[in-house]
């Protein structure tokens, strides 16, 4: 399932033409196109920077692959996106969980999935399920909770 709503998210129009003005209102929004445009322009953070680990294997993976899309797309799903649940990134572990929660409200995801709980209840087991490996290797559970849903949300 995350898979599925990984590849239904257009970011390029959430942060670009498509939602600019919305983004632009949305503090989370913005701080993470500014992560994005850091991880563009080949900027490392250092290890005392929030999400360092993230954008800095987000910037490895643009150079590694030479701004080949295809290949980038992978390496940022497959060796960089845990690390926005593993509780080194809360802002993008809060916004894409905003996301998250727009799309399991709009979609009554709950009730189509027979799910008892909250959305970033379900968005927590479901990204649990897609790193689970990585997540018993390092001892942790997605950085998903309460304090990030009740954050951000309207």
């Amino acid at each position: 399932m995350y898979n599925d709503l990984d590849k239904g998210i257009d970011y390029g129009c959430i942060f670009t033409v498509g939602c600019l003005d919305e983004c632009n209102n949305c503090p989370l929004c913005k701080l993470s196109r500014e992560q994005l445009i850091d991880v563009l322009s080949g900027s490392e953070r250092s290890s005392e920077n929030e999400c360092s680990i993230l954008v800095n294997c987000a910037t490895k993976c643009i150079q590694q692959t030479n701004f080949n899309f295809i290949k980038t797309n992978y390496c940022l799903r497959h060796q960089c996106a845990y690390h926005c649940f593993d509780g080194s990134c809360p802002t993008c572990s809060a916004f894409i969980t905003r996301i998250f929660n727009q799309i399991c409200i709009k979609a009554n995801l709950r009730k189509r999935i027979n799910f008892n709980g909250q959305c970033y209840e379900m968005f927590r087991e479901i990204v649990y399920e897609k790193f689970e490996k990585k997540f018993k290797q390092a001892g942790r559970r997605p950085a998903i909770d309460i304090r990030t849903n009740l954050l951000w949300s309207d």
